[in-house]
């Protein structure tokens, strides 16, 4: 009779648990299809920038379920900026047959001059806009046959700054490095501060490991942008040499510059920071607090992820999107549920969209 009573217990359990595992299946997977049908619902949204926002995420999620509703979008739609953004993701699903449009845009250069209307100025503006957006397009094909119509696009002096600015960088991601880069090289010494902020970023994200030094002198640069940009570029070259001069701008007077140092030491993920990362959990600042749990929660420390869906709770647009990010890379299972309750409450529809993102790049994790 004992025996029996411990078998039927172990049934019983077994079978409550198993009861149990189901159900948090079922209710994952309606989850799963309540987020996919949002996200097709604002693919058909009037809001461009819904539309756009929209696309972001399927570009990132590269879910072939959005594939044909993308394709069949492109065939009518009239809005440039859209009909770049789909053909951006359609490359990242390796469909590069949209291209030539991407080409188009790049090849036209608005007619502009100094007496020009202020309508003929904003017109111009968004010609240029579109063009640096389809820079960015063209390195993401990886394809080198670009190469040439890009450097026959800059060989027009009198062209855009900005555009020639992206083009260089698509063109050092396409394999043609050597004028690229000397142009960054030669920004990090300029005058100016907008250039010698832009190279820093630049040379981060191409990694150009040539420029670290100059990097690390523009650490004690007296503008604050410059010294939070070069801390960040150093970081992302990886060159382990310069972190304890990257670990004191943990201490630096101004937040941003903190708040990069803090993204910075996380890129080397090194658990000896630990303690002095803590610390920055008591900053005054609410993006240094929050930089400082993502950094714990990258060295698998989830106690403090709270801090991120405080500010999911807030109003402070930047705070959700940072957070946001954070969890779409290193989100669990265990945090969809609080995702859920923030996806209903949230009312910007953007961050609504990047909410959806986030709970399938965790579903994508797990499957």
């Amino acid at each position: 009779m004992k025996n029996f009573k411990i078998i039927l217990f172990i049934f019983i359990s077994c079978f409550f648990f198993q009861c149990i595992f189901s159900n948090n299946i079922k209710k994952e997977q309606e989850l799963k299809q309540e987020i996919q049908k949002f996200i097709f619902d604002c693919l058909s949204s009037k809001d461009r920038n819904i539309k756009i926002e929209t696309i972001k995420a399927i570009g990132e999620l590269k879910d072939i379920l959005y594939l044909s509703k993308l394709k069949s979008i492109l065939k009518t739609e009239q809005d440039e900026e859209i009909k770049l953004e789909i053909i951006n993701a359609l490359i990242k699903f390796g469909d590069n047959t949209e291209v030539p449009f991407v080409i188009k845009i790049l090849q036209e250069k608005p007619n502009f001059s100094i007496d020009a209307k202020p309508k003929e100025r904003v017109m111009a503006l968004k010609k240029e806009i579109l063009r640096i957006k389809a820079a960015k397009v063209i390195a993401e094909t990886k394809n080198k046959e670009y190469i040439n119509i890009l450097k026959k696009i800059i060989s027009d002096k009198n062209d855009s700054g900005r555009v020639t600015d992206e083009i260089l960088i698509s063109l050092y991601k396409l394999g043609y490095e050597e004028e690229p880069m000397k142009i960054f090289l030669d920004g990090l010494n300029s005058n100016d501060r907008y250039i010698k902020l832009k190279a820093s970023e630049v040379i981060g994200e191409l990694k150009i490991s040539t420029a670290s030094y100059k990097l690390y002198q523009l650490l004690k640069d007296p503008d604050k942008d410059i010294r939070a940009a070069s801390c960040l570029a150093l970081a992302k070259i990886g060159d382990i040499n310069y972190v304890p001069a990257i670990r004191e701008l943990l201490l630096d007077k101004s937040p941003i510059v903190r708040i990069n140092a803090c993204k910075a030491i996380g890129l080397f993920k090194d658990s000896k920071f630990i303690p002095q990362i803590k610390q920055l959990l008591k900053d005054e600042n609410g993006l240094v607090k929050l930089s400082a749990s993502i950094f714990l929660m990258q060295l698998n420390d989830y106690s403090y992820d709270y801090f991120l869906f405080d500010a999911l709770d807030s109003t402070d647009f930047d705070a959700k999107i940072l957070s946001l990010n954070a969890l779409s890379e290193l989100g669990k299972l265990s945090h969809l549920n609080k995702l859920k309750n923030v996806f209903i409450k949230e009312t910007n529809p953007i961050v609504k969209i990047n909410i959806s993102k986030t709970i399938l790049k965790i579903f994508q994790k797990e499957e």
